[in-house]
């Protein structure tokens, strides 16, 4: 569960001087160190930007399903409203999985008593690339924000950028082939693993929910994590906002909100 109530900072300054700063200073080096390690911006001079686009940061909290903090989040984010149609971008199309195609899903494996896990992949945005030149100003509190003449031409994409979901998601589409997984064809979203032992992963833009055998989950597991950097939930009790209830000595599972 995502929470963005009154206490959440709205701005960099905000999250730095909040009686929670230790905490929100932490999910701000996080995302600068993934900005780093995947080589997401060069730097150049700004006469060479076109169109160069601000930053900004969003922060929120997660939340449990009895409402209690998890961890504190924090995301630098493009100001892509300025992007200008046919000049910075064009087609921005993704697909997300449907809350039908996660119910089938669920009720699937409670049938035949599969294993249910989720994982969800740290900034994903940044494993696309951007077929068009981008632009950023320095994020605040980025460790040359302060260079006078400079900014960075992105390399990867970023949250915000019109394209970087559908970007993402073609990066994510090529890995899982590479992997043996097949979209179904009512749901892009969710893909069926053709060669061995089947296996199920449902994709809501960088959170996954994976159905199998215990076998075919760990062995998905331990070859997304040699990918993608991931956190891995466990077993499913709460997904988009939904809370899971699953009684596998009946076979029996319940969503409620």
């Amino acid at each position: 569960m995502v929470a963005a109530g009154s206490d959440v900072p709205r701005k960099y300054i905000q999250a730095i001087c909040h009686k929670k700063s230790d905490s929100w200073r932490e999910a701000i080096a996080d995302v600068i160190r993934s900005i780093e390690k995947h080589g997401v911006g060069k730097v150049v001079e700004k006469s060479e930007a076109q169109n160069m686009l601000g930053t900004t940061w969003v922060f929120w909290e997660k939340e449990d399903s009895n409402g209690n903090i998890t961890r504190y989040k924090a995301q630098s984010c493009m100001q892509g409203f300025s992007q200008i149609e046919g000049l910075d971008y064009n087609e921005t199309f993704a697909p997300t999985g449907r809350i039908t195609t996660l119910r089938f899903l669920l009720g699937f494996c409670a049938l035949h008593n599969l294993e249910i896990h989720q994982m969800d992949v740290k900034i994903a945005f940044l494993y696309g690339v951007p077929k068009e030149k981008a632009f950023m100003r320095y994020p605040d509190g980025y460790p040359h924000s302060l260079r006078q003449g400079m900014c960075l031409q992105l390399m990867k994409s970023l949250y915000g950028l019109k394209r970087s979901p559908q970007c993402w998601y073609k990066h994510f589409s090529k890995t899982f082939r590479e992997l043996h997984f097949s979209p179904c064809q009512a749901d892009a979203c969710l893909l069926v693993k053709n060669k061995g032992p089947q296996c199920y992963v449902f994709l809501h833009v960088d959170y996954m929910i994976i159905g199998g055998e215990p076998a075919q989950v760990e062995n998905f597991k331990n070859n997304i994590r040699s990918l993608f950097e991931m956190d891995d939930l466990g077993e499913v009790y709460y997904v988009l906002g939904i809370k899971v209830t699953r009684n596998r000595a009946l076979g029996t599972i319940a969503l409620s909100q």
